[in-house]
């Protein structure tokens, strides 16, 4: 354990990349369109071309596309840059951990907590490596906590390390700007600054009745600056909040004018002012990007008003149902017996109350501080079901989100472990509680492994977990001077996830518009437009293939990688008969 100890960021470092890297070359991470508009725009990144939000609208920002570029000179413009990059963000979330279970005098959780993130089962394995904003928001979080946990620890005042909280803020606007999933995190942040007594001291220093009132007018127009990044595209509150830009920027200049002559007459204190600046500054790609034309593909068709009442009765009644459904992407019943699928809940419930009275005990002793890991996480993880529950997955039947209480919860879990294992009972008792230890993480991590062992291609998402052979795809259009083509005539919803998965799989050598279903990049379908040869790729064209016939047309169709291919049709005379259509729409 004395090695374990000394060199466990670096061991798990390394366990963590070779199966995250064993995922992807076994197949059992297929890259999907939402990871393929990533690349794209990691892709035109390199070139000089930068994208603030998620192709084709106004709010998800491109940190997503940023931290892989530089992969791809490594691995080239291929998904594996990507995955590279999703590993390497993966093992930072590690070393944050590290250093947060050393700062809560918790140590010996992380060799667990590690053990069961780098051996996790199929569901967070897999949505640690795509690109679709989980992994990064929670290496961002992970950060925010990082920074408060030195704060926690530094005995300074608060005014003196304004520093941190101006670092803190600029990590959360980055995290803002990059996907609102940083919500996630707003329950453990505050546990991990409330809790301990010595921070709510600091906290109260400095402030007067006049400064709280400035420091509200602050964060208000603050509030007001980002919202239209905020909500979403489709929304006419964003083309409201557009045609007032100018004011709300006039708004926040007299906020933050306010806000800092209150800090320099010590009504309030200097590190609220300096956090809300940094976040300012954090989200300030996404500022630039906002006071620009905003992309509303869909301007003419916004709900009603009723729209919702009738989503917040969904809430209500879904609610319940979205919580048991978690049962099957958290812990996987493939192939594993029964008493294994009975016992793993229990073994987590265990874990769950056992923790609880930790942090019961800690409170009724009034040292929180002691129990600060397992209040965190605990926090993280309640809170997560609550989000879930009641805003998320209610909206959504895809259940990615649930790599967040996934997270908290393998935490809860190691925090368990790592009491039992660190527990002064000496003699048979001792012994006794450190074999608990042990069988518990094993029993994780074998359940975990055979999961991802029996798991073919991860099933979370049907449509996109198709395993196709884009490769022959590609390398067929090629040989045949393709490199431009539709995924329909008239527009379906596979179309967009066919689309852009191909597309930046190929490095775009070959571009895929999806014609009317979410065609995000616009000069594809002007390339569509233009080129004189195209090629239809999709997994059924028999509609396509019947409408040339209907026209007389002569056309090749080949079943190429699991999908077909039409082929070698006049393009000139199919847009003479408007068989094609470049409507701009999402």
């Amino acid at each position: 354990m004395d090695v374990l100890r000394r060199h466990s960021f670096l061991i798990f470092a390394v366990l963590y990349a070779a199966q995250r890297l064993w995922l992807v070359t076994s197949g059992r991470c297929p890259l999907d369109a939402d990871e393929g508009i990533v690349g794209i725009m990691s892709i035109r990144l390199l070139r000089g071309e930068f994208h603030p939000f998620f192709l084709g609208q106004d709010y998800m920002g491109a940190l997503q596309a940023i931290l892989p570029a530089p992969f791809m000179l490594i691995a080239g413009k291929t998904p594996m840059a990507l995955r590279l990059a999703a590993t390497a963000e993966g093992i930072a979330v590690l070393w944050f951990w590290r250093k947060l279970f050393e700062r809560w005098t918790l140590s010996a959780a992380f060799p667990f907590f590690a053990l069961l993130l780098a051996f996790g089962n199929e569901f967070l394995s897999v949505w640690t490596l795509k690109s679709r904003g989980g992994i990064e928001l929670l290496l961002l979080g992970s950060a925010l906590l990082w920074i408060a946990a030195e704060i926690t620890a530094d005995a300074r005042s608060f005014r003196e390390q304004w520093r941190r909280f101006a670092a803190a803020g600029v990590v959360f606007g980055v995290a803002w700007w990059s996907s609102q999933l940083i919500a996630f995190f707003f329950v453990p942040l505050a546990v991990a600054l409330f809790v301990p007594a010595g921070n709510r001291q600091r906290m109260r220093e400095g402030w007067s009745l006049a400064g709280a009132a400035l420091f509200v007018v602050f964060g208000v127009a603050g509030v007001l600056l980002v919202l239209r990044g905020t909500v979403s595209y489709t929304s006419g509150l964003s083309a409201l909040l557009y045609g007032a830009r100018w004011y709300l920027v006039g708004v926040f200049a007299v906020g933050l004018a306010m806000a800092v002559w209150g800090v320099r007459a010590r009504l309030l204190p200097l590190w609220p002012v300096a956090a809300g600046v940094g976040a300012v500054l954090g989200y300030l790609p996404a500022l630039a990007a906002i006071f620009g034309k905003p992309v509303l593909y869909n301007t003419t068709s916004l709900q009603p008003p009723y729209r919702w009442l009738i989503t917040l009765a969904s809430l209500f009644f879904e609610a319940g149902a979205s919580l048991l459904g978690l049962a099957g992407p958290m812990f996987s019943g493939i192939g594993v017996p029964a008493w294994v699928v009975v016992l793993v809940p229990c073994v987590v419930l265990l874990a769950v109350v056992s923790t609880l009275l930790v942090v019961a005990r800690a409170w009724k002793r009034q040292e929180a501080e002691d129990a600060l890991a397992e209040t965190v996480l605990l926090g993280g993880t309640m809170g997560a079901l609550v989000l879930l529950a009641l805003v998320l997955l209610p909206l959504s039947r895809v259940p990615h989100y649930a790599v967040f209480l996934v997270f908290f919860l393998f935490g809860v879990i190691a925090c368990f472990v790592g009491r039992l294992w660190a527990s002064k009972e000496a003699g048979r008792a001792g012994r006794a509680m450190r074999a608990a230890a042990v069988a518990v993480l094993l029993l994780f991590a074998a359940v975990n492994t055979h999961s991802v062992l029996k798991a073919d291609a991860v099933a979370v998402e049907p449509i996109t977990m198709v395993r196709r052979d884009d490769r022959a795809v590609i390398d067929f259009l090629l040989k045949r001077g393709i490199t431009v083509g539709a995924t329909s005539f008239t527009g379906c919803i596979d179309g967009y996830w066919e689309a852009y998965r191909i597309s930046m799989s190929s490095g775009e050598r070959v571009r895929l518009h999806p014609v009317l279903h979410m065609p995000r990049v616009d000069d594809y379908r002007e390339a569509l437009r233009q080129a004189d040869t195209i090629a239809v790729v999709g997994h059924s064209l028999g509609d396509e293939a019947e409408t040339l016939r209907a026209a007389g047309m002569a056309f090749e169709r080949t079943e190429v990688g699991g999908l077909e291919v039409i082929w070698g049709f006049d393009k000139q005379r199919a847009d003479e008969l408007g068989l094609i259509s470049y409507a701009r729409t999402l």
